[in-house]
């Protein structure tokens, strides 16, 4: 009998942030930022039907202290993370060799999305291939200005071909919009996790300063999975005030 599938939602939480310091404990309506991600992670799991479970993967005690006084599992890993994908690897070997159990699928959900729908987190646990992320179309009228904002461009299998800062396609005649928006939410098998890790930097990732570049120069395909509209991660201030107006909007407890 094949086992039913296993799955690990991680959720990346480091310490530092040049913006926002300690961003994962931002009180967030009578709740710090992370334990609203894990919550929302926690929900995308049920509703996904599968067997899973949910951790955060922190470098900062106090973080992993929060998280478990509010119900939440944590663990530890080192400091020197480059990149949420690297802390995702650690925090996979640690599961495993605690649990004695290998997932079928690691989701990365980073701690700084608080708002991250349930929805999109069962989505892509139904997605297929080795690396999996989500997008949704440009709404119209939306800033393409901002650089923090990542677009992709797909094939006809539903795969990614690049990823950029810049609005992509230019779009030279008035026909029906292209653009996508990548949201960064990633599923991976573990046999790639371990593998994408382990991988040189690429130039056009470093050019742009998204990761996703460097697995795409490598070769591995990244299939996508198209969802509705999202409310994006927190990175400053400002963003705090967006995500407190969405809660209070919401009445969201």
């Amino acid at each position: 009998m094949t086992p039913s599938p296993f799955v690990l939602v991680v959720v990346p939480a480091r310490r530092d942030s040049e913006r926002l310091p300690l961003k994962p404990l931002v009180d967030l309506a009578g709740l710090p930022m992370v334990v609203r991600t894990c919550r929302q992670a926690q929900e995308g799991l049920r509703r996904s039907g599968l067997d899973g479970a949910v951790v955060v993967a922190t470098d900062c005690p106090e973080i992993a202290a929060v998280v478990q006084v509010n119900g939440g599992n944590a663990l530890q890993t080192k400091e020197e993370h480059a990149s949420g994908t690297s802390r995702c690897r650690e925090a996979l070997d640690l599961f495993v060799q605690s649990s004695g159990r290998t997932p079928s699928w690691v989701l990365n959900v980073q701690g700084d999305e608080p708002l991250v729908n349930p929805d999109h987190v069962a989505a892509l646990l139904r997605a297929d291939g080795p690396l999996a992320t989500l997008y949704t179309n440009v709404p119209e009228g939306e800033d393409l200005e901002d650089r923090s904002v990542c677009y992709v461009l797909s094939n006809a299998r539903q795969e990614a071909q690049y990823f950029s800062r810049l609005p992509l396609p230019f779009q030279r005649t008035a026909h029906e919009p292209l653009r996508k928006r990548h949201l960064g939410v990633y599923a991976y098998t573990p046999e790639a996790l371990r593998q994408i890790v382990q991988l040189a930097p690429a130039p056009e990732e470093l050019a742009e300063s998204l990761e996703q570049l460097r697995w795409l120069h490598h070769g591995f395909t990244i299939s996508l999975v198209e969802v509705d509209a999202a409310h994006g991660g927190v990175d400053t201030p400002e963003d705090v005030q967006r995500v407190l107006q969405v809660l209070q909007s919401n009445d969201t407890p």
